[in-house]
């Protein structure tokens, strides 16, 4: 009967928050370790429900909503590490009541339980923290610049412009960016479309590093056609142009710019 009960007990644990704050099989070995179960399972309940309002999946996906998510990136990784933790301690102490269960050592169980509950204390601070990013993604999606201005580009990374493009209604399905270093310039380029039209993006911005040197933006800006659309700010030593591509024209290439990227 006996072991028939701590096969139970086991395989509840194990099952964790589905069976939390479940009572013990009415056939255990004594009442002491079945009432001590019993009190387990209340606090791995309580402590689930505490680490797992936590969860930071949610959060990433606000984060890749987000054209500058990466500046959130740190905080929704140092959460998520933190409810693996907890997480963790759970699974530890379930295992400890287990253990000490199939013996019938109540007071391990309730040493066990007891550091558990002490632990509960914390994930306050936890659930805290991931309410405040919570707030800070839906404020920083609901306040999401549609523009960007040319002088910004020198310290932006092309996925973040790539992103604005986007959402000003031009998106390349599973195009990504491009990006090659000369000299003290770093050069990225990727495509946006929109109905069939496809134009091209290419950004020369400051980025010291090795690699042979290469026009730098001031001599793309005096070397571009009349048709050409582009901007250049010598205050920040930024180029950028927009090229038509497939089925568009330098009217849409001109009319992207001034959407997205003011002067």
């Amino acid at each position: 009967m006996a072991s028939r009960w701590v096969v139970v007990v086991v395989m509840a644990l194990a099952a964790g928050p589905a069976w939390a704050g479940k009572k013990a099989p009415v056939d255990g070995p004594t009442p002491e370790v079945a009432a001590a179960y019993e009190g387990y399972g209340q606090v791995a309940k309580a402590y689930s429900d505490a680490y797992r309002a936590a969860d930071a999946s949610a959060l990433q996906q606000l984060v890749w909503g987000l054209c500058a998510g990466s500046t959130f990136q740190p905080r929704v990784d140092a959460l998520a590490a933190d409810v693996a933790k907890a997480e963790a301690r759970m699974m530890a102490a379930s295992q400890a009541v287990s253990q000490a269960s199939s013996t019938g050592d109540v007071a391990g169980m309730t040493a066990a339980s007891d550091a558990l509950k002490a632990d509960l204390a914390g994930l306050g601070a936890l659930t805290a923290a991931a309410a405040a990013l919570k707030a800070d993604l839906e404020a920083a999606a609901a306040n999401q610049p549609k523009t960007i201005a040319l002088s910004a580009l020198a310290t932006t990374e092309g996925s973040v412009l790539q992103c604005l493009f986007a959402t000003a209604g031009w998106k390349q399905e599973g195009a990504g960016v491009g990006g090659m270093r000369s000299g003290a310039y770093l050069s990225e380029n990727f495509d946006v479309a929109q109905g069939g039209k496809v134009l091209n993006v290419s950004v020369l911005r400051p980025s010291p590093g090795p690699g042979m040197g290469a026009a730098t933006p001031k001599q793309l800006a005096a070397a571009a056609k009349p048709d050409t659309v582009f901007r250049f700010d010598p205050a920040t030593d930024v180029f950028v142009e927009i090229r038509a591509k497939e089925n568009a024209t330098a009217a849409d290439a001109k009319a992207l710019m001034a959407l997205v990227i003011t002067p």
